[in-house]
């Protein structure tokens, strides 16, 4: 009974891991897409005097999306029982 819990285990952090790869590269040009298409090419933002391009928006978009896997992955690291860290403490 405990093996087949650990093996549910193993494919739910497996589903979680692949779910989390796949939407961040699948994300990845569609975000870029349609900030190229959807924004002007030149735009200013309320209260910035900087004229804007659709580059700086959507490389805001990908720091977040890509710092959101790299925490995943830590999280992942730092808290399963599959790892190192948390089997010492265990």
């Amino acid at each position: 009974m405990v093996e087949q819990q650990e093996q549910e285990g193993d494919k739910v952090e497996w589903v979680l891991k692949c779910q989390l790869i796949i939407s961040t590269l699948i994300l990845t040009p569609l975000i870029i897409a349609a900030a190229e298409l959807c924004l002007p090419t030149n735009y200013i933002v309320d209260g910035f005097a900087t004229m804007r391009k659709p580059y700086h928006s959507w490389i805001c978009c990908l720091c977040g999306l890509w710092s959101g896997l790299l925490i995943g992955y830590i999280t992942e690291i730092m808290t399963s029982h599959s790892y190192k860290p948390v089997r010492d403490i265990s």
